[in-house]
């Protein structure tokens, strides 16, 4: 539906919007978590590139992925 109305909160682009605010959805999250470790370059690549779409709700995203 492209309105909704009277939502505590929804699901858009992946991410859980309510009145608190925006925050991540627990099933992508877990999917990422469950993932096997990259050990390729061509994989961490891949890797950053799925989670750099939720480098927003990481802290010190930059200094974590840098060493990568």
């Amino acid at each position: 539906a492209k309105c909704h109305l009277f939502y505590s909160s929804i699901l858009l682009l992946g991410h859980k919007v309510s009145r608190l605010g925006l925050s991540t959805h627990e099933a992508k999250v877990q999917a990422i978590m469950e993932l096997v470790r990259p050990t390729k370059v061509s994989q961490l690549q891949a890797f950053l590139g799925m989670v750099v779409y939720f480098s927003s709700f990481i802290p010190f995203y930059a200094g974590i992925c840098a060493p990568l």
